[in-house]
């Protein structure tokens, strides 16, 4: 059904450009397109189509045909040599064949070559504002400085371009030029263990992004309120901040992708915003939510211009600043130190969830549902016993449980009894610097006789 469609909007371009070309004027555009209400929505380019003007589908189609079926324009390039109103670009070399522009469009939409009036009329579907241009849908590319703005290529957004010949989302590889990776989890929004003051944030945020298209639906609130939502996740590290990012978007049906700030910061002058903007575009493009861990990277204070160094470096933020407060959707930045970030982008968000270092009633929620019914160990352990006795993260547990049923496999049967438990305890404590052989070993030892 798509390439139905497609190939009869083909079907009507080239009878405007055989109308056109034989100067017949007795019927415009409307005569020979299908019907608005004809369009079956079941497909990418059947839903662009149905929200576009009919000379905007015009424009599409004229831009999208030098892909699918260049032939189609091949009498355009013909009558190029009598018409050089027609614009657009001829190329001989391996492909020949011919590139449309703006005067192109313009010759097919005016009734009259010559009326100025016409044509005017016609370029302000060019505009900035216009559909096409500020959905990037089109986009224009001049070939020199000098030429003028008619002259500029109609080309189609890549990623639009990808959704119209597959039918799907283009999501390029994660790369130095698109520093982004799709983050998932397995948990539910009931595996989660914060405060409740935390938990009431979180759903806020929650609420936010379910009612987003409802609320841009009313134009009071619309013209007033930022486009998108802005919040920040701070605390220390392994307190849940990326768990609670992947399950929003999992609540609300949102693919969530995490910012590798190693690949998107760049020593080349103006890579990173380059980087920003790829994540950018595509993003808007799918409605994704933006996920920033260790935001303080790139979100950091901006710095006294002493060097050149400097100045690029405030630039960058100042970039990101700017892309963030027009994105559509929701970016979250996650940061040990809330005070490290610049108090410019600190202004600019909705809310700000502090995600402290679990108490000892917190800890003993997190031990119980880590070490669940559904863990093999050989009876209940005393998790008031771990939780009054050792300063862990919910990370920190889950580490636990990696170790102690590795344990439980080699030397218990696959089940996880005191030894193992208290044995992967040691070692994380180990790890984290926080285990003293005299106190601490001894506290461990006694749980597992009183156990």
């Amino acid at each position: 059904m798509e390439h139905n469609f497609i190939d009869i909007e083909l079907s009507w371009l080239e009878s405007c450009i055989t109308k056109k070309i034989n100067k017949d004027l007795s019927k415009n555009i409307d005569s020979t397109i299908s019907k608005q209400n004809d369009i079956v929505i079941d497909s990418y380019y059947s839903q662009l189509a149905s929200k576009l003007s009919k000379s905007e589908r015009l424009i599409l189609i004229l831009a999208l045909a030098q892909y699918i079926a260049p032939k189609k324009l091949l009498a355009l390039m013909t009558a190029k040599e009598e018409d050089l109103t027609i614009g657009g670009l001829t190329l001989q070399n391996s492909y020949s064949g011919f590139i449309p522009t703006i005067d192109t469009a313009l010759y097919l939409l005016t009734n009259d070559k010559y009326s100025i009036v016409n044509r005017l009329s016609s370029l302000n579907l060019f505009d900035s504002e216009s559909t096409l241009i500020r959905e990037n849908i089109i986009q224009l590319e001049k070939q020199d400085s000098w030429t003028p703005f008619t002259a500029s290529v109609l080309t189609i957004n890549p990623y639009v371009l990808h959704q119209i010949l597959w039918n799907k989302p283009y999501v390029p590889a994660m790369s130095s030029s698109f520093p982004a990776e799709k983050i998932t989890t397995e948990q539910e929004w009931s595996d989660m263990v914060v405060n409740r003051k935390t938990e009431k944030q979180l759903e806020e945020i929650l609420s936010w992004v379910k009612q987003r298209n409802a609320m841009k639906s009313i134009p009071a609130v619309a013209r007033k309120v930022l486009p998108g939502y802005r919040t920040l996740f701070y605390g220390p590290s392994g307190t849940g901040k990326t768990l609670a990012a992947t399950l929003i978007g999992k609540l609300t049906g949102l693919e969530v992708y995490r910012i590798d700030l190693s690949k998107l910061v760049s020593k080349y002058i103006g890579e990173t915003e380059k980087n920003l903007k790829q994540v950018f575009d595509i993003a808007e493009q799918h409605d994704w939510i933006l996920f920033f861990d260790e935001g303080d990277a790139i979100f950091g204070k901006r710095s006294e211009t002493s060097s050149s160094n400097d100045r690029y470096a405030n630039q960058e933020v100042s970039y990101l600043l700017q892309r963030v407060e027009r994105f559509p959707g929701t970016v979250i930045v996650a940061t040990n130190f809330k005070t490290n970030l610049d108090k410019a982008f600190l202004r600019r968000f909705q809310t700000i969830v502090h995600f402290p270092a679990p108490n000892e009633d917190t800890r003993k929620m997190l031990w119980e549902k880590v070490f669940n019914d559904e863990v093999p160990k050989e009876n209940d352990f005393d998790f008031s016993f771990f939780a009054k006795n050792f300063e862990l993260t919910g990370a920190n547990i889950i580490n636990v449980l990696q170790q102690a049923v590795v344990l439980g496999f080699e030397e218990n049967g696959g089940t996880i009894g005191k030894p193992q438990l208290t044995r992967a305890l040691t070692r994380e404590l180990s790890k984290l610097d926080k285990l003293d052989m005299k106190t601490e070993r001894k506290l461990i030892f006694e749980h597992e006789e009183c156990c």
